[in-house]
């Protein structure tokens, strides 16, 4: 399992999440910033390791307007509660 962290275009959210959830990801928690010139919104999810390339590639077509790079994202272990 894997976590993914992504800061996203805040007007891209909607149809990013609609895409991830079509993929598998059934939790994702998405955190909106708002300041003078910059929108971004923050989520994370977790998914299993198959789904890790299709989730980055998500990402990057539909959370992204194409101008400055206005998107990040980090993959990291999934360090979950083992109960």
């Amino acid at each position: 399992m894997k976590t993914i962290k992504a800061g996203v275009n805040t007007t891209r959210v909607h149809w990013l999440v609609e895409e991830l959830q079509a993929l598998g990801v059934q939790d994702i928690t998405v955190t909106e910033h708002f300041k003078p010139l910059s929108q971004i919104s923050e989520m994370s999810f977790v998914c299993d390791d198959y789904m890790v390339s299709e989730a980055k590639r998500i990402i990057h077509k539909i959370g992204t307007c194409g101008n400055v790079p206005d998107h990040y994202l980090f993959v990291d272990d999934f360090k979950g509660n083992s109960k």
